[in-house]
């Protein structure tokens, strides 16, 4: 009997989920990179207008290239673009006039098209102008700091 005793003894601490389970090594989250498009581009802002910049990192087929204000800029000429096929390494130059909102506003260039077989889109948007006082009041209100220290944006929900 005293035998059988150990014997269970011995069986139940070798089962697997008995005892205590053995500590994980630490890992390391890996960065997470939010998809883009392969297209870098940069804008000249001028009275009234900008020249606008895309190089293509990659070559694209399908694309289409679209330009527009935001927080009240009103985007006035864009040129046509009859273009839907770009190489790697392809500039293409762009001349928007535009008239700017209060304070600041923003120029965002809308691209979507498929690189390397994938449909893929992406806007980059760039500000125009100072914040005005009410925006910058709208701004300093949406962040809180935490007990921690950690300071956060409060985003609006979207009601539907």
């Amino acid at each position: 009997m005293f035998s059988l005793g150990i014997a269970l003894t011995t069986l139940l601490i070798t089962l697997p989920g008995s005892g205590t389970p053995p500590a994980k090594a630490a890992t390391k989250a890996a960065p997470t990179h939010k998809s883009k498009v392969p297209v870098t581009v940069t804008t000249v802002f001028g009275e009234g207008k900008a020249s606008i910049t895309l190089c293509f990192d990659q070559a694209v087929t399908e694309a289409s290239i679209g330009v527009r204000g935001l927080d009240g800029l009103q985007v006035t000429r864009v040129p046509g673009i009859d273009k839907t096929s770009f190489s790697r390494g392809e500039i293409l130059n762009l001349d928007v006039s535009f008239s700017p909102g209060p304070g600041r506003s923003h120029l965002a260039v809308d691209i979507e098209g498929r690189f390397r077989g994938q449909r893929r889109m992406g806007v980059q948007t760039f500000a125009v102008g100072s914040p005005s006082a009410e925006q910058q009041k709208r701004a300093e209100d949406t962040i809180v700091t935490t007990p921690e220290g950690q300071r956060l944006k409060l985003m609006p929900v979207k009601q539907q």
